[in-house]
């Protein structure tokens, strides 16, 4: 289960390359999950056809940006144990 952050007043989907020079990352709405208590969890936020990942500990370090496939891929192979080793 996810909770939802607001990093701004308003959400809105914004084309991915004007998220690091119009300050539009403030407008983003990250999620994380329910259990995070303060550590440093991974936040997930959606735009356009993007998804951007970042760590709770550090949320003005530029993110990490996958595609929508690239994003199903992961979270496939996170189900099936692909990265259980890690």
């Amino acid at each position: 289960m996810f909770r939802s952050e607001r990093d701004g007043s308003k959400s809105q989907s914004v084309p991915l390359g004007e998220l690091m020079t119009d300050g539009s990352m403030s407008q983003l709405v990250w999620q994380r999950p329910v259990s995070c208590e303060g550590g440093a969890c991974v936040e997930v936020a959606a735009t356009g056809d993007a998804v951007l990942l970042r760590s709770s500990s550090s949320p003005g370090a530029v993110p990490v940006t996958l595609s929508r496939d690239e994003w199903r891929e992961f979270l496939a192979g996170a189900k099936d144990g692909a990265f259980d080793g890690v």
